[in-house]
């Protein structure tokens, strides 16, 4: 399925809106959008890379849970532990 994606012309396309918004109207409804600040792509970049953090942080304990279970189903099964791919008595 197609998507759009914005990175990295967030300039680009946040002047593209702010020229659809346009001015409040007579009445006061709406809002002038502000000029594009250059301080927003920083702040995008550094949010994003903090939740790729995040991500591999819930990947990586949810690896480490998965490898647990295991572990102890083994245990409970009578089977040898699994070490990285291979059972323990093939070391």
């Amino acid at each position: 399925m197609p998507f759009t994606a914005l990175y990295p012309d967030f300039e680009e396309y946040f002047e593209e809106v702010r020229e659809i918004a346009g001015e409040p109207t007579e009445d006061g409804k709406g809002r002038k959008l502000p000029r594009w600040g250059k301080e927003w792509r920083e702040g995008f970049d550094r949010a994003h890379l903090s939740r790729i953090e995040m991500w591999k942080k819930g990947n990586e304990e949810a690896r480490e849970r998965i490898r647990r279970e295991a572990e102890k189903e083994e245990e409970r099964e009578g089977v040898e532990p699994v070490v990285g791919h291979e059972r323990a008595s093939n070391l």
